[in-house]
C-alpha cells in the first residue's frame, strides 16, 4: 500500500484554521493565567488589557495575509512527494543469503525536514525464502536500523505486513519464543471523535481567530500604512542626520585643500604633490600627481593606501576622491578629486558618504514574554 500525500484543498484549510485556533488559545492561555493576572498597570488595568489583544490582532492578520500562499506550497509540496512515490522504482536486488529477488513489501518516504534536506523514497524489501528484510533508498543505498526485538524474551524478530478488510498491518515475528506482536498503521487507526462541546468552542474560536476576507483586506491595508509611516519615521531620521552633518561640514578652498592633502600624505610616504584644475565645467575636479616615497610599496598597495588616507582627510570637507581614478605607474600616482559647492551637491556627497556606514539593526516586532 503507498500512501497520498496530496488531499482536497479543504483539508489543508481546515488544519491551517485549527493551528491558527491553537495559537491564539495559547496566547489567551499564558496572559489570563494566575501568575499574568497579577501583574498589573499603575492605573489598575492588567497586562491582558492591552498586551493580549494586540498580539492577537497582530497574528490574526498574519496567519490571514499568508494563508493562500501556506496552502498552496503543503499542496504542491505534497503532490511532489505523490510523483516521487508514483515514479521510482524499487532497485533489483537478490538476498544476500540465498541469492532470490527480493520483492518491495512497502514503499514510503523519508522526509527532509532539516534545512536543504530533501525527500528521499524508501523500500522494504523482503526474500520470501529467508525471510530477510531491507531498508534501502532509491539508488540501493541501506539504512542504517536498530535490530526489532521480541517484547518477551528481546530476541530480533522477523518483520512482515498483510492487507485485511482495507486495512495495513505490521506484524513482527519472534523466531525464538514464537510471539507474535501486530499493529494497525497509524493511518488506519480511528481518530478519536471531538465531544459536542469541544465542536462547539472551536466553532466559536474559528469565527473570532480565522477572520474574514473584508477583516482580512482592512488589517493589509492597516499594514500598508503602517509601513509607510515607519518609512516616512525613517526618512525623516535620516535626513536630520543629514542635514546635520552637512552643518558639519567644512568647506575647503582649492588652496587649502592643496595643503591639507600635503600634510596628511607626506605623514603616509607620499610627496611631490602637484594639482591642477582642467578647463571649467558644471562639476568643480581637480586633477593630480603624486610620488610614492616607499620603494617597497608596489601598486596595489600603493593606489589603496594612497585612496584610503585622502579619503580620510576629507571625509568631513566639501571634497571626494575619485577611488576608481587613482593609476599607479613607476611610483607615481595621478588621480582626480571633485569639489561640491551648493547645498543640494554637498547633501548628495553625505548621503553617499552615510550609505557606505553599515546601518543600525531595526528592532524586532513586538514580543512580550513573561
Amino acid at each position: 500500500m503507498t500512501f497520498k500525500h496530496l488531499e482536497e484543498r479543504s483539508a489543508y484549510e481546515e488544519r491551517y484554521d485549527s493551528a491558527t485556533v491553537e495559537r491564539c488559545r495559547s496566547i489567551e492561555d499564558h496572559f489570563l493565567s494566575p501568575e499574568i493576572q497579577q501583574k498589573g498597570l499603575s492605573d489598575g488595568r492588567g497586562f491582558p488589557d492591552w498586551i493580549m489583544p494586540l498580539q492577537i490582532f497582530h497574528l490574526t492578520g498574519e496567519r490571514y495575509r499568508n494563508r493562500k500562499e501556506t496552502i498552496n506550497e503543503r499542496m504542491e509540496k505534497d503532490r511532489q512527494r505523490d510523483a516521487m512515490l508514483a515514479q521510482t522504482r524499487p532497485p533489483f536486488m537478490r538476498c544476500p543469503s540465498c541469492g532470490q529477488p527480493m520483492e518491495c513489501v512497502d514503499t514510503s518516504l523519508k522526509y527532509g525536514f532539516e534545512e536543504g534536506e530533501r525527500d528521499r523514497v524508501t523500500f522494504f524489501l523482503n526474500c520470501k525464502e529467508c525471510k530477510e528484510v531491507h531498508h534501502i533508498y532509491e539508488n540501493g543505498t541501506p539504512i542504517p536500523r536498530k535490530p526489532l526485538l521480541c517484547e518477551k524474551c528481546g530476541k530480533e524478530v522477523e518483520f512482515s505486513s498483510e492487507e485485511r478488510d482495507g486495512k495495513y498491518y505490521y506484524i513482527r515475528t519472534c523466531k525464538h519464543c514464537g510471539h507474535i506482536e501486530e499493529r494497525m498503521s497509524t493511518l488506519d487507526e480511528e481518530e478519536k471523535n471531538p465531544t459536542k462541546e469541544e465542536l462547539e468552542r472551536f466553532e466559536r474560536d474559528k469565527k473570532r481567530f480565522c477572520i474574514s476576507e473584508e477583516q482580512g483586506k482592512r488589517f493589509l491595508e492597516w499594514e500598508k500604512r503602517m509601513k509607510q509611516i515607519d518609512d516616512q519615521k525613517e526618512e525623516h531620521l535620516l535626513n536630520v542626520e543629514l542635514y546635520d552633518r552637512v552643518k558639519e561640514v567644512k568647506s575647503l578652498t582649492i588652496a587649502s585643500l592643496e595643503k591639507k592633502l600635503r600634510k596628511v600624505l607626506e605623514k603616509a610616504g607620499y610627496s611631490d604633490l602637484q594639482i591642477t584644475m582642467p578647463p571649467s565645467g558644471r562639476e568643480i575636479v581637480l586633477e593630480f600627481s603624486i610620488r610614492d616615497t616607499k620603494d617597497s610599496r608596489k601598486d596595489l598597495e600603493s593606489r589603496q593606501t594612497l585612496s584610503e588616507t585622502i579619503e580620510k582627510a576629507l571625509e568631513m570637507t566639501n571634497w571626494s576622491l575619485y577611488p576608481e581614478s587613482v593609476t599607479y605607474r613607476l611610483g607615481v600616482l595621478n588621480g582626480r578629486i571633485r569639489g561640491y559647492e551648493s547645498q543640494e551637491e554637498l547633501e548628495t556627497l553625505m548621503r553617499s558618504r552615510m550609505k557606505k556606514k553599515p546601518k543600525k539593526k531595526k528592532s524586532e516586532g513586538m514580543t512580550v514574554e513573561f
